[in-house]
């Protein structure tokens, strides 16, 4: 039908590298060993791997990853593939290798017991514009001599598509057609996707999946902001209200007593501001009457 025509029109353009696209394909161990193997080399392999994976963080930000794997040595490795450039800032980096950190290790745990991790961002465009493929990101002291944490950041530069097994990968990671592949394991996925009947349906399942996930999103985040400004709109009323009810209680002595002190006259001169900058009296011809009369209490 038509919208099945419009996924396979945006099927029909997606690359590896496309988060869309990426979050299918390498559920596959293959794809995830041939990534491993062309990074580290054939002396290692997948243990265990995980594609889209939520690392929750109660006390701050979570994130999702896009693979994370546990080696045949030990490692654990990060790969995101961003085309991005804001999204693949070295803090973002950062930040990926503090929560797998905390999330696996455990109490009491030997300090010299912590993996060896590796952050890898396979990014689209020359992040750092070095002209390079292979970005490595290591800790010096100031003598020169590294510093051994263990955390190892490499930014690859999918815009360098050279000859060796690096620069096809990242050719094939860029490439739309799966015929001009180079990597046979991953030519096999992307065309099993792509022109076989049964995978263009599940791609397509996929897509639609992805879109409705969103518009989900979107709605509860209209529904948030519906809500909050609801709230807002009525304890800024009632607020209002209150402060109104004060002023036209007080005698002046009173009043001027309490206008020097300094947190009731900045309140009121919040509430009596802030009514407009927000927004949430602003065609309320009822809130401006009260703003108002605040204005002309605090005036006199």
């Amino acid at each position: 039908d038509k919208m099945n025509q419009e996924y396979l029109n945006i099927l029909e353009k997606l690359r590896p590298i496309d988060n869309e696209f990426m979050q299918v394909l390498f559920r596959s161990e293959k794809c995830v060993e041939l990534l491993v193997k062309t990074i580290f080399g054939d002396d290692v392999s997948v243990v265990k791997f995980k594609t889209e994976d939520k690392r929750k963080n109660l006390g701050g930000r979570s994130i999702w990853m896009d693979i994370v794997a546990t080696l045949s040595d030990g490692k654990i490795v990060n790969i995101e593939m961003e085309r991005s450039i804001e999204n693949a800032t070295p803090l973002r980096a950062r930040y990926h290798a503090s929560i797998l950190d905390s999330s696996k290790s455990y109490p009491k745990q030997k300090w010299h017991k912590l993996s060896e991790m590796y952050v890898i961002f396979i990014c689209e465009k020359d992040v750092f514009n070095t002209k390079q493929l292979v970005n490595p990101i290591e800790r010096y002291m100031v003598n020169g001599d590294l510093f051994n944490d263990k955390l190892h950041i490499i930014y690859l530069n999918a815009s360098i598509q050279d000859e060796s097994p690096l620069g096809l990968l990242m050719h094939d990671l860029m490439c739309e057609d799966p015929d001009k592949m180079h990597y046979k394991v991953l030519r096999k996925r992307v065309s099993y996707f792509k022109n076989s009947e049964r995978g263009k349906k599940k791609m397509c399942k996929e897509l639609k999946k992805l879109v409705e996930e969103e518009n989900k999103k979107a709605e509860k985040r209209g529904e948030k902001r519906g809500k909050l400004k609801i709230i807002m709109k009525i304890l800024s009323i009632l607020a209002l209200a209150t402060l109104v009810v004060a002023v036209s209680t007080m005698n002046y002595t009173s009043f001027t007593r309490l206008n020097e002190t300094d947190l009731l006259q900045a309140n009121i001169e919040a509430l009596a501001r802030g009514e407009s900058e927000t927004g949430v009296a602003e065609d309320d011809r009822a809130g401006k009457a009260v703003a108002e009369r605040i204005r002309a209490a605090t005036a006199g």
